[in-house]
């Protein structure tokens, strides 16, 4: 079974510096100054990517709503209430006010 990974050009770098950490290239607090973090996050980052290998660098909350993200169906309430109370005020495109 093969698996697509999408990484954003960040975990990418990531990757490389980690690579080359785990190669011996670089000491883990060569790696964390290259990264501009801290030595202990570097092990908790070496972690996962020996865990899950490249895997391990994307955000484990990729593709989910925010915590803070309000309920589709209160979205929908709101957005149906203001354009029945004020219909002239919004037009076509969403965020748009005349």
């Amino acid at each position: 079974m093969t698996t697509t990974l999408y990484i954003s050009y960040r975990e990418m770098e990531r990757l490389k510096i980690i690579t080359r950490v785990e190669q011996e290239d670089l000491t883990v607090i060569e790696g964390a100054e290259a990264l501009d973090i801290s030595e202990r996050q570097m092990y908790r980052i070496l972690h996962h990517y020996r865990l899950r290998g490249a895997a391990g660098l994307v955000h484990r909350l990729r593709g989910r709503a925010s915590n803070k993200a309000y309920p589709n169906e209160s979205v929908a309430a709101v957005s149906g209430t203001i354009l029945r109370l004020w219909p002239d005020t919004v037009c076509g495109k969403a965020g748009t006010v005349s």
